[in-house]
Formats: C-alpha cells, sequence, structure tokens
C-alpha cells in the first residue's frame, strides 16, 4: 500500500530526477485512441511515472546497475576505465566512426572561407573556434572496445581544411592537447562533458584577445585574481554525473576554479558580437563578454534559437530573424563547435548568410545604418563625450541630436577608412 498512498499523500520528500525528458500526462480517453491502442500506452506511461516512490525506485534501479554492471543509465553514457565517464556520440568523433567524407568537410571549409570573405568587404570579422572533445583529451580512460581508430577524424580533416583555406582559425583543440602536458590542474571533469569551468575561463579569455587582435583594438582580457580546487564543483563540471539519477551520487574529485576581473583597455568603442555554437558557449564566461569586452553579444544556439545575453527575454526562433541586419549591427562573428558536432557544422547558418548577402548594395547600405546606430547609442552612454557635443551643439544652434548622429557617422567612416588602410587601432 505504500506506493499507493505515497501517490496521493506524498508523505516522503523525494529527489527530483534530472535529466530532459519529456512528462508523462494523463491521456484523454477516446475511442479511436482506445481501439488503436494508444490510450492504453499512454496510460501506462503515465502510471508507472506518479507512481509513489517512482523516483526513489528509478534511482535504486540506477545504483544497482552502476555498482554491480558498470552501466550508467543515462542517454548515451559510457563508462569509461576508472570510473570517467564518456558521451558515445563523442568518442565516435575520437576515433572516426562519425566521419562524413573529406568531399563534404572541404566544401564547408570553402563555403566559410567564402562567407569570411564576403564579411571582410563589409568590415565584419569572422571567426571559427574549434574546442576540444573529452574523448581526445582523455582518451586513455576510454574503453578499450572503443578506443581503436576507423579512419580519420572530422577534427583531422577539417582543420587542416580551413587552414588550407586561411580561415581565421582558433583550435583550441590542439591547445588543450599542449595543456594537458602542462597545466598543473585538471581542465577537463571526470563526471562532465563539457570542458571544465576553468578550462573555459582560460579560452574565452584567449577568444577575446584573438579578436582584439583582428580588429586592432585592444580589448580589456581577464585577469586571473587567484585559482583554487573545489569539491562542491559547479556546472556544468559534474553534468553528465548528475543525470545518471544514482541513489548516492559518485564522488568525482575536485575541481579548479578561478576568482577574475576584467582588465583595463584603452579601446572607447566596444565591438558587438554574434556567436554561433553549440552547448561548449554557455560554459564560457558569456555574460561577462558582453559586460566586459563586446558591447553586445547575441548567440544563435546551434543556429536554432537566438539569445539575446544580458536581456531579459524569451529566445527567438532562429527561421524567424531577418539575419542581414543582425549582421549588419555586428562587427564579429564566431561560429564555435566541439569536434562532436563537427557533422552537423554550421547548422545552415552559411547557406542562410549566403543567401542574406546576395545583394551586396543592400547589405552595405544595411551595415551603414546598424553600424552608426550602435555608434550613436555608445555616444550617448558616454557622459563626457556627449556632454562635450551637445555643449558645441548649444553653441552653434544645431540640434544635439542632429550633432549626435553626424558625429556618429564621422565616426564609422573614419573607421572604414582606417580599416581599409589597415591602420585601424
Amino acid at each position: 500500500m505504500l506506493p499507493l498512498l505515497q501517490r496521493y499523500f506524498y508523505f516522503a520528500q523525494e529527489r527530483e530526477l534530472k535529466g530532459v525528458y519529456v512528462h508523462a500526462t494523463s491521456p484523454e480517453f477516446k475511442i479511436t485512441s482506445w481501439l488503436d491502442g494508444s490510450y492504453q500506452d499512454s496510460s501506462l506511461q503515465w502510471l508507472n511515472e506518479t507512481s509513489g516512490f517512482h523516483r526513489t525506485l528509478v534511482r535504486v534501479r540506477n545504483q544497482i546497475g552502476w555498482e554491480l554492471f558498470g552501466y550508467a543509465y543515462a542517454n548515451k553514457t559510457i563508462r569509461g576505465e576508472e570510473g570517467y565517464l564518456y558521451d558515445i556520440d563523442n568518442i565516435k568523433a575520437y576515433n572516426g566512426s562519425d566521419f562524413i567524407g573529406i568531399d563534404s568537410l572541404r566544401y564547408r571549409a570553402e563555403n566559410i572561407k567564402y562567407l569570411q570573405t564576403l564579411f571582410e568587404g563589409q568590415g565584419i570579422t569572422m571567426v571559427v573556434v574549434l574546442a576540444p572533445g573529452k574523448a581526445s583529451y582523455y582518451p586513455e580512460h576510454i574503453p578499450q572496445l572503443y578506443r581503436a581508430h576507423k579512419g580519420p577524424t572530422n577534427y583531422e580533416v577539417f582543420s587542416d581544411q580551413l587552414k588550407k583555406n586561411d580561415v581565421n582559425l582558433i583550435d583550441f583543440h590542439s591547445w588543450f592537447d599542449t595543456l594537458k602536458t602542462t597545466s598543473k590542474v585538471p581542465l577537463f571533469p571526470k563526471c562532465g562533458l563539457h570542458w571544465g569551468k576553468y578550462g573555459a575561463l582560460l579560452a574565452g579569455d584567449s577568444l577575446i584577445g584573438y579578436i582584439g587582435g583582428k580588429i586592432r583594438q585592444p580589448l580589456p582580457r581577464f585577469v586571473i585574481d587567484s585559482v583554487y580546487m573545489s569539491d562542491s564543483l559547479r556546472d556544468p563540471d559534474f553534468d553528465i554525473g548528475s543525470v545518471m539519477n544514482l541513489y548516492w551520487d559518485v564522488q568525482p574529485p575536485p575541481m579548479p576554479y578561478a576568482n577574475f576581473h576584467a582588465g583595463p583597455t584603452n579601446s572607447s568603442i566596444r565591438p558587438r558580437v554574434i556567436i554561433v555554437g553549440d552547448s561548449y558557449v554557455w560554459t564560457m564566461p558569456i555574460n561577462e563578454f558582453r559586460v566586459s569586452a563586446f558591447a553586445g553579444v547575441d548567440f544563435f544556439y546551434y543556429y536554432r534559437d537566438l539569445f539575446l545575453i544580458g536581456e531579459k527575454s524569451e529566445p527567438i526562433e532562429a527561421g524567424k530573424v531577418n539575419l542581414l541586419p543582425e549582421i549588419g549591427g555586428s562587427d564579429v562573428v564566431v561560429l564555435l563547435c566541439t569536434e562532436t558536432n563537427l557533422p552537423r557544422f554550421p547548422w545552415g547558418f552559411t547557406e542562410k548568410a549566403l543567401v542574406s548577402l546576395q545583394d551586396s548594395a543592400l547589405m552595405s547600405a544595411t551595415f551603414r545604418k546598424m553600424h552608426i546606430a550602435y555608434l550613436e547609442r555608445g555616444i550617448r552612454k558616454d557622459a563626457n563625450w556627449s556632454a562635450v557635443i551637445r555643449a558645441k551643439a548649444e553653441s552653434e544652434h544645431v540640434n544635439p541630436d542632429t550633432a549626435l548622429r553626424q558625429n556618429a557617422i564621422w565616426v564609422y567612416e573614419w573607421q572604414q577608412k582606417q580599416k581599409a588602410e589597415g591602420t585601424v587601432k
């Protein structure tokens, strides 16, 4: 009787199950669903999920599978040696079993190069970022069954094609391979899917430095005040471990975390950035990007939803976004992908952007309009700058708003001239 009593009175507190799944709902009775059997199936699923102690029993089942059989009851999760957890897709990316072919990767690299050239003609910088995968960082803990290489990998071929096409590239994959031999702290967690919080901070700081070098504007880098080890893991350092839903969570080793702040900069105008990427972007200090280095960050998550970082608004479906003004109002476009998602990268963004940029005259006009508006907002936010302009406007009997717009236009035209001459700083 205990499960029945628990279902209706909930006299014992249970831990919620973690992970992404669709909750079952009580089905509506219809003759058609009864006759085709779907009503019975839905009812069985609903009764199973709402039975008393369902969550506790799931955790007990998962604990038995983990302790006795080394099985991880989490979607696509593989238990490696010494308890290291991997996503099966990550392992496939490491051993090359998800390879999509040289021709396909060459075509994507050439398209990205073509798009980069079009962007450069409008004063926009594009950067491709290749993030490392956990299986490539910790191949020594992969189960023997999955270790053998089956051929070339998407990362090996794609990174080579990007370099051959002279694409602006940050290869964090190879950089993390180097850091593994020199870092005194782990950069990937034992029970997490993504790079660790500290590793993501290092990558984010390097991204800011690279962008600053490309646009020839000094951007504030992150200054690390201290690094400490902690047993209380922050998201995402235990993201796989938590969704295993064990009765007793595994105890992973401590991970490094940093106290940091944004350093000084001499640049008065910060770039606006569009990021098209996967879940690795969320692990980076993306809010600090917007506050310190960038005037704005718009994040296309898998080019599926658009998140306006720092703004209290719901994500926008990417298909409903007018890409031309979105690009025109930005200075930098970042395409970021870990090796697991390379078979789908960049998720249709390149093709959609190329279609949007077919009318070069319209693109130039849109870019000019959006960028001048951005510069005008920057001037208005600068109290000293706007005060000087308003004082001069009053002395010359000119409308202050007109004077602000004229100053923004002057700055825009000066920047374009400096970029054309390669002397912008």
